[in-house]
């Protein structure tokens, strides 16, 4: 088997898993979700979902589904994020129970995991030509209110993480109210384009919420990059599933494709130095958050905060294909190996969550966001087809000038 076709499989094997466990029951009041996880079959995750709707243009592209099925899928699934699943000023709850679309437990709404949402919300509406859908996309994009989850610290504009109106719920203790603050680097860039796209954010207050978060500089021997403090590589990716950074710098001038091309870089420059764990013995990377032997696991290497790495050697397949438009012979050596030393990382649906030789350990479970970045990067690393249809949406031509980008 070739890297290509490898690649190929894998994309297809990821299509396959969020068209077929996505909720299609026709009625259901959860049409459309998409699963937070497999061993999960009663929770979805609006990210998930997001990921599910681009991939649904994919699968479209591709000649997996027809125009016609992919377009009744996105239309369905709109209609329900429009009608069924709980929001606090267009932000959505960060799970929810996949055939009522009710709240699950105590989730909190969530900022990140909507915008991931959206995304998927923005690709369908510039793939798909039909007015009741664009009239439905419009409607979900302009009732996200980004301006009230702003604040200020030190004259510089922030956005907040969450709310959750729940005493004890998700990220709380005894309080309720907001949640936290984007200060620092990590996947929300999506969430500066989405806002900068809106028409009740102007250009003054769009350009201090890009600058104002932390951007800190380190490497590790000359590889440098803007680090995230914990050093989790989706942190340099999720953005990028979407946004064409090859294309834009920052106003700052800041090159984000470099960035996590380098951030990559550092991490299997480290692992290859840590030659006491057999993981990377094998000359594996791809650190991140994914399942682990004993659970949800979030590790990550260096350039990090007090350049403190944290991994038992976990890696997962998603981390490494993030990277594919970047390292993309690193990653599809690492991938490729893979493939063929380690039989037991494959299933139903292609390769499974993580796996860790350390522990000789092998993950049997699929994650939405984890199959479904995958999937988003290897068709823009192949063929570019979500890159080009989010870039000539207008709110994002619209959010690249308010914004001041540099086109490269």
């Amino acid at each position: 088997m070739t890297v290509e076709e490898l690649l190929d499989l894998e994309m297809r094997k990821c299509f396959d898993f969020l068209w077929e466990t996505s909720n299609h029951i026709k009625g259901s009041k959860g049409y459309g979700l998409a699963l937070d996880r497999s061993n999960n079959p009663s929770l979805a995750s609006i990210a998930s979902v997001g990921f599910a709707l681009t991939g649904t243009v994919i699968g479209v592209k591709h000649g997996f589904i027809t125009y016609e099925e992919g377009l009744e899928r996105a239309k369905g699934t709109l209609f329900t994020l429009l009608h069924n699943i709980p929001h606090y000023k267009g932000f959505f709850v960060h799970f929810c129970d996949m055939q009522t679309g009710e709240r699950y437990n105590k989730s909190e709404y969530s900022t990140i995991d909507t915008a991931l949402c959206l995304n998927g919300i923005i690709v369908v509406d510039a793939c798909f030509e039909d007015p009741e859908l664009h009239e439905m996309a419009e409607a979900l994009l302009d009732r996200t209110d980004y301006s009230h989850f702003i604040f200020y610290r030190e004259q510089k504009a922030l956005f907040r993480m969450s709310y959750n109106d729940i005493p004890g719920g998700a990220y709380t203790k005894d309080n309720t109210g907001f949640i936290s603050a984007w200060d620092m680097t990590a996947e929300q860039l999506m969430m500066y384009i989405q806002a900068a796209g809106q028409d009740n954010i102007d250009e003054e207050t769009a350009r201090n919420l890009y600058l104002s978060f932390d951007r800190p500089y380190g490497e590790y021997k000359g590889i440098g990059c803007h680090y995230a403090p914990s050093g989790v590589l989706f942190n340099y990716q999720y953005s990028h599933c979407w946004f064409n950074f090859s294309e834009y710098k920052g106003c700052d001038g800041i090159d984000w494709a470099l960035n996590t091309k380098n951030a990559t870089l550092a991490q299997i420059r480290w692992c290859q130095d840590q030659s006491q764990i057999k993981t990377f013995r094998e000359g594996l990377w791809g650190v991140s958050a994914f399942d682990g032997k004993d659970g949800y696991i979030v590790h990550g290497t260096v350039p990090c905060a007090n350049m403190a790495p944290h991994t038992d050697g976990t890696i997962g397949p998603c981390a490494i294909s993030g990277s594919l438009p970047y390292t993309y012979e690193e990653s599809t050596r690492a991938l490729m190996y893979l493939y063929e030393n380690h039989p037991l990382l494959w299933g139903p649906y292609g390769f499974y969550d993580s796996m860790n030789s350390e522990q000789n350990w092998y993950a049997t479970t699929y994650l939405g966001i984890d199959k479904g970045s995958t999937l988003l990067m290897i068709d823009n690393a192949l063929y570019g087809d979500v890159w080009e249809l989010y870039m000539k949406h207008p709110r994002i031509q619209k959010a690249i000038a308010k914004l001041g980008m540099i086109r490269q």
